[in-house]
Protein backbone atom coordinates (compact mmCIF):
# COMPACT_ATOMS: atom_id res chain seq x y z
CA UNK A 1 0.00 0.00 0.00
CA UNK A 2 2.96 1.94 0.75
CA UNK A 3 4.28 1.61 -2.98
CA UNK A 4 4.52 4.56 -5.15
CA UNK A 5 2.63 4.32 -8.21
CA UNK A 6 3.72 7.70 -9.96
CA UNK A 7 5.72 6.14 -13.00
CA UNK A 8 3.11 2.89 -13.79
CA UNK A 9 0.06 5.97 -13.46
CA UNK A 10 2.02 8.32 -16.04
CA UNK A 11 3.03 5.83 -18.17
CA UNK A 12 -0.67 4.70 -17.93
CA UNK A 13 -1.79 8.28 -18.38
CA UNK A 14 0.38 9.27 -21.23
CA UNK A 15 0.26 6.05 -23.65
CA UNK A 16 -1.26 6.45 -26.99
CA UNK A 17 -2.48 3.44 -26.78
CA UNK A 18 -2.75 0.31 -24.13
CA UNK A 19 -1.94 -3.05 -24.63
CA UNK A 20 -2.32 -6.23 -21.94
CA UNK A 21 -1.85 -9.81 -21.96
CA UNK A 22 -2.37 -12.52 -20.00
CA UNK A 23 -0.11 -15.32 -19.01
CA UNK A 24 -3.07 -17.58 -18.10
CA UNK A 25 -6.72 -18.03 -17.04
CA UNK A 26 -6.47 -16.83 -13.48
CA UNK A 27 -4.78 -13.44 -15.06
CA UNK A 28 -7.45 -12.85 -17.82
CA UNK A 29 -9.46 -12.70 -15.18
CA UNK A 30 -7.17 -10.06 -13.64
CA UNK A 31 -6.51 -7.91 -17.28
CA UNK A 32 -10.51 -8.01 -17.47
CA UNK A 33 -10.55 -6.43 -14.14
CA UNK A 34 -7.65 -3.91 -15.30
CA UNK A 35 -9.74 -3.12 -18.53
CA UNK A 36 -13.09 -2.34 -16.49
CA UNK A 37 -11.24 -0.35 -13.53
CA UNK A 38 -9.70 1.61 -15.74
CA UNK A 39 -12.66 2.13 -18.61
CA UNK A 40 -14.08 4.54 -15.87
CA UNK A 41 -11.53 7.27 -17.20
CA UNK A 42 -11.82 6.47 -20.86
CA UNK A 43 -8.77 4.48 -20.69
CA UNK A 44 -9.17 1.45 -23.20
CA UNK A 45 -7.20 -1.44 -23.35
CA UNK A 46 -7.01 -3.89 -25.82
CA UNK A 47 -6.73 -7.28 -24.40
CA UNK A 48 -3.98 -9.41 -26.65
CA UNK A 49 -5.11 -13.54 -27.30
CA UNK A 50 -2.19 -14.91 -28.15
CA UNK A 51 1.05 -14.83 -30.55
CA UNK A 52 -0.73 -13.22 -33.69
CA UNK A 53 -2.07 -10.80 -31.88
CA UNK A 54 1.37 -9.99 -30.21
CA UNK A 55 2.82 -9.59 -32.95
CA UNK A 56 0.22 -7.50 -35.24
CA UNK A 57 0.55 -4.96 -32.34
CA UNK A 58 4.04 -5.11 -32.13
CA UNK A 59 4.16 -4.31 -35.73
CA UNK A 60 2.42 -0.88 -35.44
CA UNK A 61 3.63 -0.61 -31.93
CA UNK A 62 5.72 2.70 -31.07
CA UNK A 63 7.21 4.03 -27.72
CA UNK A 64 3.76 6.43 -27.40
CA UNK A 65 1.93 2.81 -26.56
CA UNK A 66 2.03 1.03 -23.15
CA UNK A 67 1.99 -2.79 -22.90
CA UNK A 68 1.22 -4.69 -19.52
CA UNK A 69 2.00 -7.74 -18.98
CA UNK A 70 0.32 -10.37 -15.92
CA UNK A 71 1.73 -13.02 -14.89
CA UNK A 72 2.37 -15.28 -12.28
CA UNK A 73 6.09 -16.31 -12.42
CA UNK A 74 7.42 -13.79 -15.15
CA UNK A 75 9.44 -17.01 -16.94
CA UNK A 76 6.55 -18.52 -19.50
CA UNK A 77 7.62 -18.95 -22.82
CA UNK A 78 5.61 -16.53 -24.51
CA UNK A 79 5.83 -13.62 -21.67
CA UNK A 80 9.44 -13.63 -21.54
CA UNK A 81 9.48 -13.96 -25.19
CA UNK A 82 7.23 -11.30 -25.73
CA UNK A 83 9.23 -8.81 -22.98
CA UNK A 84 12.22 -8.87 -24.75
CA UNK A 85 10.87 -7.89 -27.94
CA UNK A 86 9.30 -4.67 -26.68
CA UNK A 87 12.70 -4.49 -24.65
CA UNK A 88 13.92 -4.01 -28.36
CA UNK A 89 11.73 -1.35 -29.51
CA UNK A 90 11.59 0.37 -26.38
CA UNK A 91 8.54 0.36 -25.73
CA UNK A 92 7.28 0.77 -22.38
CA UNK A 93 6.24 -2.44 -20.44
CA UNK A 94 4.57 -2.56 -16.87
CA UNK A 95 4.71 -6.02 -15.60
CA UNK A 96 2.12 -7.21 -12.90
CA UNK A 97 4.24 -10.83 -10.94
CA UNK A 98 4.83 -12.21 -7.92
CA UNK A 99 7.54 -10.55 -6.25
CA UNK A 100 10.72 -12.63 -6.86
CA UNK A 101 13.33 -11.93 -9.82
CA UNK A 102 11.85 -12.95 -12.90
CA UNK A 103 12.76 -12.62 -16.63
CA UNK A 104 9.88 -10.45 -17.50
CA UNK A 105 10.28 -7.78 -14.30
CA UNK A 106 14.00 -7.30 -15.75
CA UNK A 107 12.78 -6.45 -18.80
CA UNK A 108 9.81 -3.87 -18.18
CA UNK A 109 10.14 -0.25 -17.28
CA UNK A 110 7.66 -0.72 -14.33
CA UNK A 111 7.31 -3.64 -12.17
CA UNK A 112 4.37 -3.79 -9.27
CA UNK A 113 4.22 -7.04 -7.80
CA UNK A 114 2.09 -8.68 -5.66
CA UNK A 115 2.58 -12.06 -3.00
CA UNK A 116 0.65 -15.15 -3.32
CA UNK A 117 0.03 -17.30 -0.44
CA UNK A 118 -0.37 -20.90 -0.71
CA UNK A 119 -2.18 -22.38 2.07
CA UNK A 120 -2.64 -26.18 2.66
CA UNK A 121 -6.03 -27.72 1.79
CA UNK A 122 -6.78 -30.74 4.36
CA UNK A 123 -6.88 -33.61 2.27
CA UNK A 124 -5.60 -37.27 1.50
CA UNK A 125 -3.83 -35.71 -1.40
CA UNK A 126 -2.30 -33.28 0.42
CA UNK A 127 -3.27 -30.17 -2.03
CA UNK A 128 -2.81 -26.43 -1.55
CA UNK A 129 -4.61 -23.05 -2.61
CA UNK A 130 -2.68 -20.65 -3.63
CA UNK A 131 -4.54 -17.72 -3.23
CA UNK A 132 -5.21 -15.00 -6.25
CA UNK A 133 -6.57 -11.79 -4.39
CA UNK A 134 -3.65 -9.73 -4.22
CA UNK A 135 -4.00 -9.70 -7.65
CA UNK A 136 -7.38 -7.70 -7.95
CA UNK A 137 -6.25 -5.72 -4.60
CA UNK A 138 -3.14 -4.62 -6.40
CA UNK A 139 -5.15 -3.10 -9.46
CA UNK A 140 -7.75 -1.50 -7.11
CA UNK A 141 -4.70 0.00 -4.78
CA UNK A 142 -3.39 1.24 -8.16
CA UNK A 143 -6.38 3.08 -10.01
CA UNK A 144 -6.92 4.85 -6.76
CA UNK A 145 -3.46 5.86 -6.65
CA UNK A 146 -3.94 6.36 -11.05
CA UNK A 147 -6.57 9.09 -10.14
CA UNK A 148 -4.98 10.93 -7.76
CA UNK A 149 -2.14 11.39 -10.39
CA UNK A 150 -4.52 11.99 -12.78
CA UNK A 151 -6.11 15.18 -10.44
CA UNK A 152 -2.45 16.19 -9.65
CA UNK A 153 -1.73 16.30 -13.39
CA UNK A 154 -4.65 18.47 -13.72
CA UNK A 155 -4.07 20.74 -11.08
CA UNK A 156 -0.83 21.35 -12.35
CA UNK A 157 -1.58 22.31 -15.88
CA UNK A 158 -4.34 24.73 -14.54
CA UNK A 159 -1.75 26.41 -12.41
Amino acid sequence: MKRNYDNASRLMHEANRVFAFASGCVQSNVVRELQRLFFYDSVLICDIGGEDEFYSALKTANKDDLFIFVSLSGESHYVTEFSQQLQLKGIPLISITTFHENTLASCSTENLYIFSKEFPINSPEQISFKSMFTYFLLLEIWYVNYRIYVQNQDSKEKS
